[in-house]
């Protein structure tokens, strides 16, 4: 019964605004366009990944590497917190006699400490050696062998 008004519905609907051709991404001339600001000397924008504000699209190589090192300061907090209830639970299991837990905490350590060398490793080629040293004796880090 309500058939034909289901049939006249898109019809009634708003129409979309055009997109302008400088802010379509589809259109391929965008593409081979050197990034806003290349030409005055300002850095180059980095893209912005999901999740994150647009607004920070736009980052200087220092504002950059500050974030990176809060990532690496989060980080080391995250091992320490990690091999220390690891290290507790070791303890525990190993004063009850629990060999079944001992050994899975013993392979928990092992695989976190696999993680957090690459992790470590991933984060060093971000950084120029010197910076790299200071962060690390700021930290208090003791890089893995």
């Amino acid at each position: 019964m309500f058939w034909p008004l289901l049939l006249l519905l898109p019809c009634l609907a708003p129409q979309a605004k055009p997109i302008p051709p400088e802010r379509d991404a589809r259109r391929p001339e965008n593409q081979n366009q050197p990034p806003p600001g290349a030409a005055e000397g300002r850095p180059a924008p980095v893209q912005a990944t999901p999740g994150r504000d647009k607004r920070s699209a736009l980052v200087d190589p220092v504002q950059r590497q500050r974030e990176l090192a809060n990532h690496v300061a989060r980080l080391e907090a995250d091992h320490r917190s990690r091999v220390a209830r690891l290290e507790r639970l070791l303890e525990v299991y190993t004063g009850l006699g629990d060999s079944a837990k001992v050994q899975q905490c013993e392979e928990l350590r092992a695989r976190w400490l696999k993680q957090y060398k690459g992790a470590l490793s991933a984060y060093k080629k971000s950084f120029a050696p010197e910076a790299w040293q200071r962060l690390v004796s700021g930290l208090g880090i003791q890089e893995p062998t």
